[in-house]
């Protein structure tokens, strides 16, 4: 990569807490794409590995690695927001610190946004691989973003069905800055892409040039574990595992706060009410939650 001059045409955020088994893979990866306009900006969530050693290692033959070391935990959500809002590329990806793309990525996916200035984010064909870096199956996901009506957008990417990968595809910074980011609650990364949606479409180039790895040590495979702050994400903010309904709620919230027209909104509701009927069986067990929850409150009162 090659230093960028003024304010870069992509920014590239990296989260990451106790990455150093796949982070110079990940920081690898980084020099040698083509796209040289960029910044990247790692956040250290107060790692206690040798992530640190390995992005100063890094920055210090690259300039445009900017390093930043949290002084506490701040949770896995408000890392990903910090990389975002100390940023100033045009456009912006968050990148997972054990994640592999071809070096061609970050160049395809600005001139696909290049052509469609109406779409908020593009992003690839996705494949897995393994924790050697082996490849894996193709992860496709079962929805299609580039659709001209943003009701129909938002309430696709509001199901269960996809695996929110363009939570790492390349967005436009005018159009992330219409979504809420990640909130600190599981399946907040649904209603990002969500919300996205309702900015513009979302582009997939058909080719595979992103690779998510799979591997133990995943935030999406700790759950049970005893560190708090990773257990916690899978909560409500005020605690409660009636997540699904506190999903509802918040998709409900997306549409009232969107630009929509009042037209649109109204349609957005009924939509959202049929997705109730559809989840149903998610939003009746995610009540009985939060009614245990209710009773074991006034009982140890």
């Amino acid at each position: 990569m090659t230093a960028a001059i003024g304010a870069p045409t992509l920014s590239i955020g990296i989260p990451v807490r106790n990455g150093s088994r796949y982070l110079a893979d990940t920081l690898d990866c980084l020099r040698k794409q083509e796209f040289a306009d960029v910044e990247v900006l790692v956040s250290d969530n107060d790692s206690t590995d040798e992530t640190p050693d390995i992005v100063r290692a890094a920055a210090a033959q690259d300039p445009q690695i900017r390093y930043v070391r949290q002084a506490e935990n701040i949770g896995p959500a408000e890392n990903f927001n910090y990389v975002f809002r100390h940023t100033r590329g045009e456009f912006f990806t968050w990148l997972a610190c054990d994640d592999l793309f071809d070096p061609t990525f970050h160049r395809r996916m600005v001139e696909l946004l290049r052509r469609r200035p109406d779409a908020a984010a593009a992003m690839s064909r996705v494949q897995l691989v393994d924790s050697a870096g082996n490849l894996m199956h193709h992860s496709d996901e079962p929805v299609d973003g580039d659709h001209p009506d943003p009701v129909e957008r938002f309430i696709r990417y509001a199901g269960f069905s996809h695996y929110c990968q363009f939570c790492y595809g390349v967005v436009r910074r005018s159009a992330m800055e219409t979504t809420r980011l990640l909130q600190p609650f599981w399946t907040s990364d649904r209603l990002y892409c969500a919300e996205l949606a309702l900015a513009g479409p979302l582009l997939r180039d058909p080719e595979t040039l992103f690779h998510v790895r799979q591997h133990p040590e995943r935030l999406t495979r700790r759950i049970g574990r005893r560190e708090r702050l990773t257990t916690s994400f899978y909560l409500t903010p005020d605690g409660s595992r009636a997540v699904t309904l506190y999903y509802a709620r918040q998709l409900r919230e997306s549409v009232e706060r969107s630009e929509l027209s009042p037209a649109d909104k109204a349609r957005a509701r009924r939509a959202l009410r049929a997705w109730s009927v559809r989840n149903s069986p998610r939003l009746l067990r995610s009540a009985g939650r939060a009614t245990i929850e209710v009773v074991s409150r006034s009982f140890h009162r």
